[in-house]
């Protein structure tokens, strides 16, 4: 099944959608393997989330999954974001949206031990959140620059 048949629209419509994406990953300088990667980590730590829940008789529907299928996908802005705002710092922040995959990438296989650990001990597991961490050191680190930048222009 071709992109287009999926989304429903025609062929050009389909690749305006791909060129998108491929810009994306141009921007951010993100491999195709990588976004495989992360990709795969996101379905596995979704489906063993719904195994950890089903054994963990905690309540599971539609709108919680896609609640957190949505989160999953807000998450992947972060790389994008880091790369736009390094273009609006006029720094090369390229490193740092690699930085960010391979963060949301480890933040996705603790996720996976967390959930195979519940499952195991039939017990909630706390999971380590690394993408707080990331957010608030970019942010910081962004603020710091910037006003390095204001305070050099004067």
């Amino acid at each position: 099944m071709r992109l287009y048949e999926c989304f429903g629209t025609d062929a050009t419509t389909s690749n305006i959608i791909k060129c998108f994406f491929y810009g994306f990953f141009a921007l951010i300088n993100l491999n195709y393997d990588m976004a495989l990667f992360l990709f795969f980590a996101m379905m596995i730590d979704m489906f063993l989330g719904v195994v950890k829940g089903i054994i963990l008789d905690e309540k599971i529907s539609p709108r919680i999954f896609m609640f957190g299928f949505v989160t999953k996908l807000l998450l992947l802005i972060i790389p994008f974001t880091v790369s736009v705002l390094g273009i609006a710092l006029e720094m090369n922040f390229v490193w740092t949206a690699d930085l960010a995959v391979r963060i949301l990438l480890a933040n996705e296989c603790l996720s996976i031990l967390a959930n195979i650990l519940s499952v195991k001990n039939k017990k909630k597991v706390e999971n380590i959140d690394l993408i707080t961490i990331f957010i608030s050191w970019i942010r910081k680190t962004s603020v710091t620059v910037f006003e390095k930048m204001l305070n050099n222009k004067k």
